[in-house]
């Protein structure tokens, strides 16, 4: 097997779990205040804090979730 250990491969996972959960949060926004909100409660999904989810995003996908927001959506949170 690869480097890759399971624990890896959880942690990766919740993540882009959470993130299918992002994007129809950010498609049906109308309000950038409750969405911003949503965004930041993402972490509890992924049963994780919010320090580590940020660390997590980042290391994967080399973005925060509001820059994930603006790049993929173009949205303005």
């Amino acid at each position: 097997m690869s480097d890759i250990t399971p624990k890896i491969l959880k942690a990766k996972s919740r993540i882009n779990y959470c993130l299918s959960i992002a994007d129809p949060i950010i498609k049906s926004s109308e309000n950038e205040t409750k969405t911003k909100k949503q965004l930041s409660d993402l972490h509890k999904i992924s049963g994780t804090s919010k320090k580590k989810f940020d660390k997590l995003l980042k290391k994967y996908y080399g973005v925060d979730i509001y820059q994930y927001c603006r790049d993929k959506h173009n949205c303005k949170c």
